[in-house]
């Protein structure tokens, strides 16, 4: 009665009333179930979440480790609309990563970011760990950019250049969820890559 379109199963249990039942053909609305979907999975715990998309992710061979696995969860989260979106969302923290044949390489190319590497590459080279918590790849990725902005560099002069060299494209999950995701050494690994292709 009050319109509202999400329901626990208890909440439509209790407010099934069969005499608002309409006597019109019954619609199947994929598209509000694809919806409604995508809410419920929005609700779910990172470990939960994980436990559900592990066999889409088993299926594409992508193995993360257990620190990974509450990253990646929570890194393609808001774009499921269904658990087998999950490997396509994923991929980014597996994917080979070359500066020379990505698409938005020209990001590389912009001034000062030579600088902003080397800065970069300082910074994540002191992560205690392989693998971090979101929160702390947040702090890590906001030292960046303080040691970035001391050299006069801001905004969007440091943000892109870092998605592109650490995953080869211009869009994706929130960059921190990458610094936690990735790990010590691919990141290493990527900014190398893109110091190399800066310097040729």
């Amino acid at each position: 009665a009050d319109e509202r379109e999400k329901f626990t199963l208890d909440e439509v249990i209790d407010e099934f009333d069969i005499h608002r039942v309409s006597k019109s053909p019954a619609i199947f609305d994929v598209q509000k179930l694809n919806w409604l979907n995508g809410l419920y999975i929005r609700e779910l715990a990172p470990a939960d979440l994980y436990a559900h998309i592990e066999p889409y992710l088993a299926a594409e061979h992508m193995d993360f480790a257990p620190v990974q696995r509450e990253v990646v969860a929570e890194a393609v989260q808001a774009n499921l609309v269904v658990l087998g979106d999950a490997p396509r969302f994923a991929a980014v923290f597996i994917e080979e990563v070359d500066p020379a044949s990505c698409a938005c390489a020209d990001a590389l190319m912009a001034p000062g970011v030579d600088v902003l590497l080397r800065l970069a590459q300082d910074v994540f080279a002191g992560m205690e760990a392989e693998y971090v918590p979101s929160a702390t790849g947040k702090d890590t990725l906001k030292r960046v950019a303080e040691a970035a902005k001391a050299e006069g560099l801001k905004g969007k002069s440091i943000y892109q250049p870092l998605r592109v060299a650490l995953s080869g494209r211009d869009e994706g999950p929130e960059l921190f969820y990458l610094v936690a995701g990735l790990g010590k050494t691919r990141i290493l690994d990527r900014l190398e890559a893109a110091v190399s292709f800066v310097a040729a």
